[in-house]
């Protein structure tokens, strides 16, 4: 039997990654020049994407579990709304509906990379994307979906090659980092060997993996100094990262890393949105790590199709948690 993704059934597209899906998406089905507001924390490739596409991202602030102010979102000028679910935690449903019957006219884009293995990974009013290889043991890959069913523009055909970057990535250079960042021009397909992985893994069992992994993590981190935001992990929840706050970060990523595990701080906030009211990068500067809910944080893993990387985990992004 096939797996069932968050795209199956529904109009979809696939391509090379998560940042050239959302540029498919701005480009494909929101004016030119749109203006998309974003969150004010969020992964710098996301941002990436949009500049790539020839959009205007205007940063809205967010409160400290990481929402959106939705009467800000209401009220702003814009042709585009960006949600984010973060870290895992799908967005309640209510307020996004709510928004989308206060306007109509406004496109909304989930981007549910963090929830793609969660038994409910998005609301589905609008439009989705993720990319593949935040949760999943991929080489590369990003999915544009429609959520209205309605058909989609045509986007390249998956290519029978892996791209430079995938070569160098199984190879484990450090530089296919670099080639993504400098990655644009037209779409590219999405690598046959990674259809061929989709085909072969198991998302209820990367799921209770991942659960597994985010309960030996909160137990190895526990301390009196240290509260996880999420004191017991939500049902249906497949994490991306287990965020907790702490006294002192660093002993606690020292600490960590003696055990072997990758931990990171909290994201940077955009420059661009610095001075925006109420940004949770200043409520949680100096306070939150995020610890990776797989081993060797986003590595290739092995029965996925995909030889890993020797002796290297995936770096994290400069401006985010990892590159799209």
């Amino acid at each position: 039997m096939s797996p069932t993704w968050p795209w199956t059934g529904r109009p979809h597209r696939l391509l090379a990654s998560g940042r050239q899906a959302l540029a498919w998406l701005v480009t494909g089905v929101m004016p030119p020049r749109a203006r998309v507001l974003c969150p004010a924390c969020m992964c710098g490739s996301v941002a990436a994407g949009i500049a790539a596409a020839g959009a205007e991202a205007v940063f809205y602030s967010q409160d400290s579990a990481l929402h959106p102010r939705w009467d800000e979102l209401a009220a702003a000028p814009a042709d585009a709304v960006l949600l984010v679910h973060p870290l895992g935690r799908r967005l309640p449903v209510a307020p996004v509906r709510a928004l989308k019957r206060q306007r109509p006219d406004l496109v909304v884009v989930e981007d549910i990379s963090h929830t793609l293995l969660n038994r409910a990974p998005l609301i589905g009013v609008d439009f989705a994307f993720a990319s593949l290889r935040k949760l999943l043991p991929v080489a590369d890959g990003g999915v544009a979906i429609d959520c209205r069913g309605r058909p989609l523009p045509e986007a390249p055909p998956a290519s029978p090659a892996p791209s430079p970057f995938v070569r160098k990535r199984l190879a484990g250079d450090p530089s296919a980092e670099d080639d993504l960042d400098a990655w644009g021009g037209p779409p590219d397909g999405i690598w046959e060997g990674t259809l061929r992985a989709l085909a072969a893994l198991e998302p209820a069992a990367l799921r209770r993996a991942r659960r597994r992994r985010y309960r030996q993590l909160a137990e190895l981190a526990a301390g009196p100094d240290v509260v996880p935001l999420w004191p017991r992990l939500p049902d249906g929840v497949a994490p991306l990262a287990l965020p907790l706050r702490c006294r002192n970060r660093h002993d606690l990523r020292r600490r960590l890393q003696r055990e072997g595990v990758a931990a990171q701080p909290y994201w940077p906030v955009p420059e661009a949105a610095r001075d925006a009211a109420g940004i949770p990068g200043r409520l949680l500067a100096g306070t939150l790590l995020l610890v990776m809910c797989a081993p060797g944080g986003q590595a290739l893993g092995t029965g996925s199709g995909v030889r890993p990387a020797r002796g290297r985990a995936a770096a994290p992004a400069r401006g985010g948690i990892a590159r799209a």
